[in-house]
């Protein structure tokens, strides 16, 4: 009836952020096809005996698939286009080196003077015009290629030759060089015209860079060819008909059950991402959210109702996972294999930095939840993530220094490497069978973490939190703050140190936030600071302002303080956090002593309680109620004449029953065992205090040479 009762009255705040995340969540899903089934070769089928839904192919494993195409790849012959305009633009350039040499020649006679008849042609006879057309037409029709070209693409033995549409099947030895060309038209030409003629080409290296190949490997009518002939290669080797057993339950998936399981993975997944999704997919992936996220507030509702109230810490919470979700899905569908690598173990860490291990691990099984549904090999997914979780709330409550969040990074680390090898071995049943792929992105995944944890302070800034790290540097003596209290109130300042070291020391041992309560003990007495000499523990002997005020305004004076102290703490920026321990350290209590001075003063007037009450509120936290109970004790242990075991225990016993009695306790979750381990620890705190010292041998005898002199 609680429950109901408080739904009824659920904020329409609460009530919007969770329906806006349910309906991110529905739209974020990814639509990915998958085939829910968890299976290895060699392993036992555990689910019902699987029947085949309908007709489906039987493929191929993949292995012996890939072999046939790579078979097609390495049997395709490259094709090569014959190029016919390279043979002119070639005989063009040799008889022109050829005319200049024969004219050169022709002057060089006629200027000895020899005859006409005895001079020789000017140019290239027609003849040998003819002859030279006609050995190079031979050759550039066998064709001309580069060597390195052809046994690139054609593993220096053959390949085709594409003339007049046709590929003609050529060997690598029937087609000329550039080099083998050019021997060819020099030994021509020098049987023909005279050695001379060979000289004035410059030789064979020289006429075979004037020789272009004409034979240039087609790569797009190559390709081309090859995917054709791979994509006649058939997939299928059968076919599983409708209503067949697939996998019977309790088997173990041999080699022909896992083609017959991975086939009809196959086949779902491409009918699901043609066909889409279905309307009672769709509806189921609403409720599927829906469900995520009521059973999140359902826990919220029960545990902390608290956080529920404060719309920026119910936004971070909310925002953080909601943001490490969309990740992981963006991931999983665009690319699965990337999926370790997002740095999910983020969440625990850093809500766990502004709240409990129970809220951070739960949140952490929230988002793991909703991204378990869609991951690849959910089951390995979710048994790393929970492992990885538990030492990232687990092995270290709070950090801080930035070796303790390397450290707890590499334990998260090999957590994740260890319980990786120890589920692929498990699963795949060898070692070698581990993708070090996935290890290396755990890797890096541990790499993101302590990076994304530097986010630490902006979200302070923005959220209004404060984290142990700020607290450490709040704690510090030499704060200007600190340092101010010391100056203009050092009793303050040694009775808010005692009241640290208590108030610590009780948290620790009931598991309290032991830094955060020292924090605020250090500044709950700051608003003294503007009227010191009004507290005893600043009072001088013979001293006392309030002899000149009645009790009225000597409560006033005390009350203020508070107010004076959360004036300050905004005015130097102190977390809320640690304002609030400046709030309630009195909760609603009287100032006791004016007030029992005012009723024996006036008994006959009416009773006002108000006037000396403080304005509260009354602590809501465990640590503020120590903090309350440490400065109530510590400050009456002074007054105490007679410091014994029994006399501290009496006043521990009192101050904490009349606080109990007046319910300003009843805002927290502190146990009956609680306090019963608190007042033990103050007892023994305030007798190590309160010590009595040794008698030294030296003062021994001091004392006794000033008892004899006196007699």
């Amino acid at each position: 009836m609680r429950i109901l009762g408080w739904f009824g009255r659920l904020r329409v705040r609460v009530a919007l952020i969770f329906g806006v995340s349910a309906v991110l969540l529905y739209l974020l899903i990814p639509r990915n096809a998958r085939f829910y089934y968890d299976y290895q070769k060699g392993k036992v089928w555990t689910y019902s005996t699987l029947i085949a839904p309908y007709d489906y192919p039987l493929y191929k494993p993949a292995e012996e698939y890939a072999k046939e195409l790579d078979a097609v790849r390495k049997r395709a012959v490259p094709i090569f286009q014959l190029d016919t305009s390279v043979a002119a633009n070639t005989e063009t350039a040799l008889v022109r080196v050829l005319d200049a040499h024969l004219l050169a020649r022709y002057d060089s006679l006629l200027l000895q003077g020899r005859g006409g008849h005895a001079i020789g042609p000017r140019s290239l006879p027609e003849a040998e015009l003819q002859r030279l057309h006609e050995l190079l037409s031979y050759i550039y029709g066998v064709g001309v290629v580069e060597n390195p070209q052809v046994l690139q693409v054609a593993n220096g033995v053959s390949f085709s030759v594409l003339r007049d549409g046709i590929a003609y099947p050529t060997a690598l030895d029937e087609v000329f060089t550039p080099v083998v060309a050019a021997g060819r038209i020099v030994a021509e030409l020098r049987n023909r015209l005279g050695n001379e003629v060979g000289g004035a080409l410059g030789g064979v290296s020289a006429v075979a860079k004037r020789i272009q190949p004409n034979l240039r490997y087609d790569a797009e009518l190559s390709g081309q060819i090859i995917q054709e002939r791979m994509a006649a290669v058939s997939r299928v080797q059968g076919l599983v008909r409708k209503g067949e057993h697939v996998a019977e339950k309790g088997e173990v998936v041999n080699e022909e059950t896992f083609i017959r399981l991975e086939s009809l993975r196959e086949e779902m997944v491409n009918q699901r991402a043609e066909g889409g999704w279905s309307v009672v997919q769709e509806v189921c992936h609403a409720v599927l959210s829906v469900l995520v996220m009521g059973l999140f507030l359902l826990f919220m509702v029960r545990v902390y109702p608290r956080v529920l109230r404060h719309t920026r810490k119910l936004l971070f919470i909310m925002l953080l996972a909601g943001l490490m979700t969309t990740v992981a899905f963006l991931v999983i569908r665009f690319s699965p294999q990337f999926l370790y690598v997002v740095p999910v173990a983020i969440v625990p860490l850093l809500v766990l930095t502004f709240f409990d291990a129970r809220l951070a691990f739960m949140t952490y099984l929230m988002v793991v939840s909703c991204i378990s549904f869609h991951a690849p090999n959910s089951f390995a997914f979710v048994v790393m993530s929970f492992a990885v979780g538990l030492v990232a709330v687990y092995a270290q409550r709070h950090i801080y220094r930035r070796g303790q969040l390397f450290s707890l990074v590499i334990c998260m680390l090999l957590c994740s490497e260890l319980t990786y090898v120890v589920m692929k071995v498990i699963q795949e049943g060898e070692l070698n069978r581990i993708d070090w792929m996935d290890a290396a992105l755990l890797g890096g995944n541990a790499l993101l973490v302590l990076a994304t944890y530097q986010l630490i302070y902006p979200i302070e800034r923005i959220f209004g939190f404060v984290s142990h790290t700020t607290l450490m540097e709040l704690c510090d003596t030499n704060q200007p703050l600190l340092r101010e209290l010391g100056e203009k109130a050092p009793g303050t300042l040694q009775h808010s140190l005692q009241v640290a070291n208590l108030a610590e020391a009780a948290a620790l041992k009931i598991g309290a936030d032991a830094l955060l309560v020292r924090t605020g003990a250090l500044y709950h007495d700051i608003g003294k600071m503007e009227h010191p000499e009004f507290f005893t523990e600043n009072q001088h002997p013979g001293m006392n302002p309030h002899a000149q005020l009645s009790e009225i305004e000597s409560s006033r004076v005390i009350v203020a303080h508070v107010a004076n102290g959360i004036q300050l703490a905004h005015k130097h920026r102190l977390p809320q956090q640690v304002v609030d321990f400046i709030r309630t350290h009195h909760g609603t209590t009287k100032t006791e002593y004016f007030y029992r001075t005012y009723r024996m003063k006036h008994p006959d007037e009416p009773d006002c309680p108000e006037l000396f009450q403080y304005p509260g509120p009354r602590p809501f936290s465990r640590e503020m109620a120590l903090l309350m109970m440490a400065d109530s004790i510590e400050a009456a242990s002074r007054s105490l004449k007679v410091i014994t075991e029994e006399s501290l225990q009496e006043l521990v016993d009192k101050i904490i029953a009349n606080q109990q009695r007046e319910e300003q306790y009843a805002d927290t979750n502190l146990t009956f065992r609680d306090v019963k381990i608190v007042k033990e620890l103050f007892v023994s705190k305030l007798q190590n205090i309160y010590h009595t010292r040794i008698e030294y041998p030296a003062e021994v005898d001091s004392e006794q040479e000033k008892k004899s002199s006196e007699s």
